[in-house]
């Protein structure tokens, strides 16, 4: 399904798109390159390997307790991350 680009997602995209120059950190993802074709802003992310927490979920089921405690420190730990950078944000804008 394609989207007409209006005003507000541009503005919201390029927004993003500068957080991505500002952000740093073993657990953010990287924005390695942007680029503009057509009526389309792209963003070519970093490669992470492993997937996501919906999908191991989905394939295993309920997870055993080592590897929940595993996960949960890890959206800790990202949680924290993202608490940190909005506030760096919010200083900038």
């Amino acid at each position: 399904m394609l989207i007409q680009m209006n005003k507000n997602n541009l503005l919201s995209l390029q927004n993003e798109r500068d957080i991505f120059g500002i952000v740093s950190g073993d657990f953010v993802v990287k924005a390695v390159y942007t680029f503009a074709h057509e009526s389309y802003l792209c963003f070519v992310m970093e490669y992470m390997i492993g997937g996501d927490l919906g999908a191991i979920m989905q394939q295993y089921g309920v997870l055993d307790q080592q590897i929940a405690r595993f996960y949960i420190g890890k959206i800790l730990i990202k949680s924290y991350c993202c608490h940190i950078l909005l506030k760096k944000i919010r200083e900038i804008y």
